[in-house]
């Protein structure tokens, strides 16, 4: 032992005397490994800028931890696939696809994929949001108040299982002028409800296992230079949805939904100012699984999605995002932050937006590919916060 233990000394001395001896060399390696580090990077993304040029499909995988206040803690895994409808016409914005599946620790699991597409010159467009998810949910009732005063307590818990298949078709017909068909399908069933659940009044109405179908069509104002990740431009949607049996949806209801956003580049490439004000209004029988309702990475971001629901919302957000330079130089980084204040409320109808909820937070972007954004954000809201992990822009 004696003898192991001089040897173990012997070691780490040689070893510390290596190490002073051996100090420039050591911090030759350290520079030489972050430089081929850099170039194999930049390597990497001149392959595909080589393929993007060639209109060939571009895939840039991801994974990223997350947390949100219902899913609570969580793991994400992501591919962003971009491509070329027509490989020849060098003009018409890539097509995009982002692929997002996780687990969260409380049980649940989910899976989204919103396809964003242009084909013929850019003359037609299909889009399509799709998604699935199974986890532990709350249910604080339908209403301001209901969502205001309800506590998070095991009352409040059931699990929901939800998918949504939301396509749409848009033909510009003017400039910036569309029109277009739009349809949606969706279920949610509740499950493993608590008494106070069973009780509430919507619940009681419109049941556990409720199937929504409907169809509609739109007009459309869109000026945006890139769609998924817009610099400059204005984006103005009306929407009328019709739901009910003729389509085999359970209930019988309308949802009309008004969309603004604007774009503009302040100073220089990179640096942008983005503001939207959406709202979502229903008419006759919403069931609760349809009703408008903030807290998603898309909106408000910062509440528990659902705590807040009714027939119509509305929300307001004005979001600073700025590119970061490369350090000595005008070219732009695949880095970004982003900076946003909103508000938001819920009401049977627009009468009742009285009690505006606010959302503030911060957010981290990069670069996959260009201008197509992996992101995270940090919202806060009234009394409760959440990190959301994403493709895209939030709007």
């Amino acid at each position: 032992m004696k003898s192991l233990f001089t040897t173990l000394l012997f070691l780490i001395f040689c070893t510390g005397v290596f190490a002073q001896d051996e100090a420039k060399p050591a911090d030759t390696v350290k520079k030489g490994l972050s430089a081929r580090i850099k170039a194999s990077i930049e390597k990497s993304s001149k392959r595909k800028e080589a393929k993007i040029a060639e209109g060939k499909m571009v895939i840039s995988p991801f994974a990223m931890p997350g947390y949100t206040p219902e899913a609570g803690f969580l793991f994400s895994v992501g591919a962003l696939f971009t491509f070329a409808t027509d490989k020849k016409d060098t003009s018409t914005q890539r097509s995009s696809f982002p692929v997002v599946a996780g687990v969260t620790g409380r049980g649940g699991y989910w899976f989204s994929g919103p396809i964003t597409t242009f084909w013929l010159k850019d003359r037609l467009r299909i889009t399509s949001d799709q998604y699935f998810k199974r986890m532990p949910d709350h249910y604080f009732g339908v209403g301001y108040t209901s969502g205001d005063t309800t506590k998070m307590t095991d009352s409040t818990k059931y699990v929901k299982t939800t998918w949504g298949f939301k396509p749409k078709v848009a033909w510009r017909f003017f400039d910036n002028l569309f029109v277009g068909v739009s349809f949606d399908f969706n279920q949610t069933i509740a499950t493993d409800l608590t008494h106070q659940i069973e009780r509430d009044p919507y619940i009681q109405k419109y049941g556990t296992n409720i199937f929504n179908a409907g169809m509609g069509l739109f007009l459309r104002y869109d000026s945006r230079d890139i769609v998924v990740c817009p610099w400059n431009g204005l984006y103005a949607e009306v929407l009328a949805n019709f739901y009910g049996p003729y389509l085999g949806g359970d209930y019988t209801y309308e949802i009309f939904q008004a969309d603004v956003r604007y774009y503009q580049t302040i100073a220089r490439e990179g640096s942008v100012l983005a503001m939207t004000i959406s709202g979502r209004f229903g008419a006759d029988n919403v069931p609760w699984s349809d009703m408008g309702s903030l807290g998603s990475s898309y909106d408000l971001r910062g509440y528990y999605l659902g705590q807040y629901r009714d027939r119509s919302s509305m929300f307001i957000i004005a979001e600073y995002r700025n590119t970061i330079r490369k350090r000595g130089s005008d070219e732009l980084s695949p880095h970004g932050i982003v900076t946003w204040i909103g508000a938001g409320s819920v009401g049977y109808d627009p009468s009742q937006f009285n009690d505006w909820l606010p959302s503030i937070g911060i957010g981290y972007r990069l670069a996959l590919q260009p201008r197509m954004n992996m992101r995270i954000d940090f919202g806060i809201g009234k009394n409760s916060s959440g990190l959301y992990f994403n493709f895209t822009e939030a709007f």
